[in-house]
């Protein structure tokens, strides 16, 4: 999960990122690591739905982190 010192995050031309906006996308990004975890241990794995996830995960990630500013 991540965790920023700093609560303010700014979208592009956007105004800032609350609190609770930051909140939510970590919640989903920790949601979504716990599905990979729950895929990939699977007998037979989903690549498919493993490649969605993932993918969605890492957007979230960039979305987090890409627009720290200060």
């Amino acid at each position: 999960m991540f965790y920023y010192g700093v609560v303010t995050l700014y979208l592009k031309g956007t105004a800032p990122m609350d609190k609770a906006m930051v909140e939510e996308l970590e919640s989903k990004h920790a949601a979504l690591h716990a599905l990979i975890e729950e895929e990939e241990h699977r007998t037979h794995p989903d690549e498919d739905l493993l490649h969605r996830l993932k993918k969605e995960k890492l957007r979230l990630k960039d979305e987090l982190a890409g627009h720290l500013t200060h």
